[in-house]
Order: C-alpha cells, then sequence, then structure tokens
C-alpha cells in the first residue's frame, strides 16, 4: 500500500542513529552516538591501518591514540582546503566526537567499525 503526502507518518528516533563497535574486542561496550558523526568521522580516524594493522572493510576506520588524545587536549580539529593547502581552519569538535574519542582511549580501541 503506497502512502499518501496527507498520511501520517510515525518516525521514531532515539536519539542513537549509529552504532561504533571495537573490532576485535567483544568485550568493549557499543558506543552509540548521533548520525552526524558519520560525517564529521573524517576529522577523527585514519581510512587505512597501519601497514602492519588489518585490512580495512567498508565503514571500518583506524582511531590513533597520539592524534585522539591531541584532538581532545585541544578541542579543535586543523582542516586545510583541499583546494588551497595553505588555507587551514580549526573546527570544534562535536560532543559524540568528544565521547568516541574518549571512549577508544579509555578502551584502548584503535579499530573500529560504524553500523
Amino acid at each position: 500500500m503506497a502512502l499518501r503526502s496527507s498520511d501520517p507518518v510515525e518516525i521514531k528516533w532515539d536519539g542513537s542513529a549509529m552504532k561504533i563497535y571495537a573490532v576485535g574486542k567483544p568485550e568493549v561496550p557499543v558506543l552509540d552516538v548521533g548520525q552526524r558523526l558519520k560525517n564529521e568521522i573524517v576529522y577523527y580516524v585514519d581510512y587505512a591501518a597501519p601497514l602492519d594493522g588489518p585490512k580495512m572493510q567498508a565503514n571500518e576506520y583506524w582511531i590513533t591514540a597520539s592524534e585522539a588524545a591531541k584532538i581532545l587536549d585541544e578541542g579543535v580539529v586543523k582542516v586545510a582546503s583541499p583546494l588551497q593547502a595553505a588555507n587551514s581552519a580549526e573546527i570544534e569538535i562535536s560532543e559524540d566526537a568528544e565521547r568516541l574519542l574518549e571512549w577508544a582511549l579509555e578502551y584502548d580501541v584503535n579499530h573500529i567499525v560504524l553500523k
């Protein structure tokens, strides 16, 4: 049955649209975060593991502990323009990003997957 534009649509959102799992560490609790972090995650993670690390799959990322600690300490990430490397800006980290980085450091998590 197709919906008409006048039909009511119930939307349930519990504020945690995405879950982050520690790959290879089932004892680590799952981190619930808002969907917005999926768009921001590129500022806080690497797309590739170290050369001796695991092969990365879709929605998997690598968090470097030293970089996570630096970002938390500064409260911002530095972003350079892809067109002009000389132009850069600092972006304040979001609450979800702060929670992600603190979680990664607390549980010694480097390899994560978003679901």
